[in-house]
């Protein structure tokens, strides 16, 4: 196994993820609870079954920072990696789920209530609350947060460059108050920050980058609506070592956009695929994808081009342009010039000649908002390679 699979995980407990003190349902409220942190089980067994069938639009998490490409970094490892034990899971759940209807089909849980147990004694004695590694924690939080995202559907008319994204609470099938769906997602989003902050930590260290560590430390950390951000510049540089390490494609996807006078339409788009080199430096080949390739997950970068017209020698040009760079330069020269944090009042003050250069590059060559002539990224998430290359558009 490569030196660069996720650390050993500490136990997490899945009733951790409730948004109140179990040990304070009581009563009435009890049953409420053991119907909520029986949602949470089902939700582990269905993030269980997503990531084994690689679904891994399931796990594109709206968490409200800028860390989508952590989220990619971290479930594609464990997917090569195998380190989540799910099959075992997969009993516990089972009989979890079958000790609670019990409670209620014989009319224990009366007796309980009458008891004033609460629902943290409940799970203690009947042990019922999922132990669960740091990594399936991740794994579970990213799918819940995905569950909760609004689903779009496909944009012919951006009215901003910026990708704008909504929760949704109503997509999480549980009849429940609107409220504990609502403090569940915030909880979520809180801790999975926090995850992927501290992920970016451990990431660092192995790679033993004294520049790296001193971005990820507290110094450089923001807190944002509750959750924790690194900046986004420094952590893309970090991703793009492990991917490579792991011989993890990217692919550049690129919407290609024309100006209207509500936004920008899109009138097309493109794909490339890049292999990683077997060479110690940070480099990928441009390629036609295998068929070894098409089952693997590829890290794929999202974004934009403003093209004056849509004619056909004009998208020739954009190939012809964009090819002329290494694709690195274009990843981290689209990260220098993104808002570095979700409040773009905030900059990190640093002296980092390669960021600096990075950022001119951006603005000159068209890889900027400014200036998003060759690409502007949007977003960062995990598909398999044939996913991608079935819905490039033509």
């Amino acid at each position: 196994m490569s030196s660069l699979s996720p650390l050993p995980a500490s136990i997490e407990y899945l009733a951790s993820m409730l948004p109140y003190e179990p040990n304070k349902r009581v009563g009435a409220d009890l049953k409420k609870g053991l119907l909520e942190y029986q949602f949470l089980l089902g939700l582990v067994n269905q993030a269980y079954h997503s990531l084994e069938n690689k679904e891994f639009q399931k796990f594109d998490s709206l968490v409200g920072e800028n860390s989508c490409q952590t989220r990619v970094l971290k479930i594609a490892l464990n997917v090569i990696h195998s380190v989540s034990n799910f099959n075992a899971l997969d009993v516990q759940i089972l009989k979890a789920n079958r000790r609670i209807k019990e409670l209620f089909s014989s009319g224990e849980i009366d007796l309980l209530i009458k008891e004033k147990s609460s629902l943290q004694d409940v799970l203690d004695s009947h042990h019922l609350d999922l132990a669960l590694s740091r990594n399936e924690m991740f794994i579970l939080q990213s799918y819940l947060l995905a569950e909760a995202k609004e689903q779009n559907s496909p944009e012919e008319i951006f009215t901003s460059l910026f990708r704008i994204e909504k929760a949704s609470i109503d997509n999480l099938k549980l009849e429940t108050s609107n409220s504990f769906k609502k403090h569940l997602v915030r909880k979520a989003r809180i801790l999975l920050s926090k995850a992927s902050v501290q992920f970016m930590r451990e990431i660092a260290l192995k790679l033993k980058d004294a520049s790296l560590i001193t971005m990820f430390s507290p110094t450089y950390e923001k807190e944002h609506n509750g959750c924790l951000c690194i900046p986004m510049f420094w952590s893309i540089k970090a991703v793009l070592k492990i991917l490579h390490k792991e011989g993890i494609p990217l692919i550049i996807h690129t919407l290609f956009l024309e100006t209207v006078q509500k936004g920008y339409r899109v009138i097309g788009g493109d794909a490339f695929f890049y292999s990683a080199e077997d060479k110690q430096s940070l480099s990928y080949v441009k390629d036609d994808p295998k068929e070894a390739d098409l089952e693997k997950p590829a890290c794929v970068i999202q974004g934009v081009a403003c093209l004056k017209d849509g004619a056909v020698e004009t998208r020739a040009k954009w190939k012809e342009s964009i090819s002329a760079f290494p694709i690195t330069d274009i990843i981290l020269a689209a990260a220098a010039d993104h808002r570095q944090y979700p409040n773009p009042d905030i900059t990190p003050q640093v002296k980092d000649e390669e960021y600096e250069q990075y950022k001119l590059l951006a603005e000159r060559e068209g890889f900027s908002l400014r200036n998003p002539a060759l690409f502007f990224t949007q977003h960062v998430y995990l598909e398999t390679v044939k996913h991608i290359f079935r819905l490039t558009v033509s």
